[in-house]
């Protein structure tokens, strides 16, 4: 689009977004009001904030170069990885980008290394370290390697470069920690030692405090499967675990290509691998094999958005006393696929946005995908002092501060009981 004839209106009625971009277009998905980018000579599509872009008041400026470099980038921290050629994903062993494509490739077997020239054909490519460029065999116009897609054995480097794409989120101790790990396994990257430490430290962050030692992970017969079972009394609103995972937007793309469908996603979070297996550094966390209710029985735990936690990562909290030898059991959602009877008996903890001090939380009760149907059960309120949730009541104790479809406004204070 030319300089001249750029308009900044942020939308039109066809929903894409000016920008100076002409491979690149940023259209706004009327159905989620979310934007993404589509890349039409390659025919990618990816989400706004998955890229690390202007704010949007620089989204008019924008140029093809700065959109494919921040791709680009976006596909080397991305631990969801899918080969452009072979369509595997990424293995023990780094993969690369193609120079022309922008595709993940697998190194000599999907791709050969890219010459300086190649790599100049594009602006976009500049500061992406040279090394990890390639031309993979479909823009080099080579066979496909033909290469069969397997599961593979995780070491202790592939797993720390993993937990470590959220570095962000760890205090500092589990950050330096897993830091100094990784310096490790670049030396030794299949050291057991080193794997096993690496599974401990990630299950400090998403199994805090003594959380672990509530539960265990056991088989079910009713289940015919694993589900997670209290080990001794746990009483309600205690948070037994946090759920793992990484940023996955791309899986709809992936699945386009052979992916499986993910089994393991929350939101945008996924905390299992192409083959739907839990991550090994996941392994000792016990929020992805909780099973929901079957038709007989009801949720006794909920989600929770911790304001200790980043968006989107949520925790599993309790929302009575559990007894010792009880399966602890959370509504999937509406979203989830499944293939087994089941009871929709969702649990949710909702924050009270007008109640700062202290941070309140109401729990609401779900048995239908009505919203009529929810109903509100009661309030929580974190105590910094005691680091814990504890029960509360309104000064009125006659109905809810808001409910979760609306935007709080109640003058209520909710008062320890």
């Amino acid at each position: 689009m030319s300089s001249t004839t750029l308009d900044l209106t942020e939308n039109n009625d066809s929903g894409v977004i000016p920008t100076r971009c002409s491979d690149w277009s940023l259209t706004c998905d009327k159905a989620s009001s979310k934007r993404f980018w589509w890349n039409t000579p390659y025919s990618i599509s990816v989400w706004e904030d998955s890229l690390d872009l202007s704010s949007k008041s620089a989204v008019g400026e924008l140029t093809d170069d700065k959109v494919w470099n921040a791709y680009l980038r976006f596909q080397l921290k991305s631990v969801y990885k899918q080969c452009g050629v072979c369509h595997g994903p990424e293995t023990s062993v780094d993969m690369g980008l193609c120079c022309y494509c922008g595709s993940p490739v697998h190194w000599t077997t999907c791709a050969i290394a890219a010459t300086a020239d190649q790599i100049a054909w594009k602006a976009g490519n500049k500061g992406i370290p040279k090394e990890k460029l390639l031309v993979c065999r479909n823009c080099d116009d080579l066979a496909d390697p033909g290469i069969a897609i397997t599961p593979h054995v995780d070491n202790a480097r592939r797993c720390l470069i993993r937990a470590l794409s959220i570095e962000h989120e760890y205090p500092l101790h589990i950050k330096s920690t897993l830091h100094r790990l990784l310096k490790s396994a670049e030396k030794s990257p299949d050291d057991p030692d080193l794997l096993r430490r690496t599974i401990e430290v990630v299950s400090m962050h998403f199994q805090p405090h003594d959380s672990a030692d509530f539960v265990e992970r056991r088989f079910v017969q009713s289940k015919d499967g694993f589900g997670v079972i209290a080990k001794r009394f746990i009483p309600k609103f205690t948070v037994v675990g946090v759920y793992p995972g990484y940023d996955d937007p791309l899986s709809g793309e992936h699945a386009k290509k052979g992916r499986p469908g993910p089994k393991y996603s929350l939101v945008d979070m996924n905390c299992a691998d192409y083959f739907n297996r839990v991550f090994t550094e996941f392994s000792m966390c016990i929020t992805p094999f909780f099973n929901e209710p079957s038709p007989t029985e009801v949720s006794n735990t909920g989600w929770i958005q911790e304001t200790c936690r980043p968006e989107g990562r949520l925790s599993v909290m309790t929302s009575r006393d559990i007894q010792p030898g009880e399966e602890l059991m959370i509504g999937y959602g509406p979203m989830y696929p499944r293939t087994y009877p089941h009871n929709y008996d969702a649990l949710a903890f909702h924050r009270v946005e007008d109640v700062a001090d202290p941070i309140c939380f109401s729990l609401w009760h779900w048995t239908s995908l009505n919203e009529a149907d929810a109903k509100f059960v009661c309030y929580v309120a974190y105590d910094p002092s005691a680091d814990e949730y504890v029960p509360w009541e309104t000064q009125k104790d006659s109905s809810p501060i808001a409910s979760p479809f609306a935007s709080p406004r109640s003058t209520d204070t909710p008062n320890p009981k």
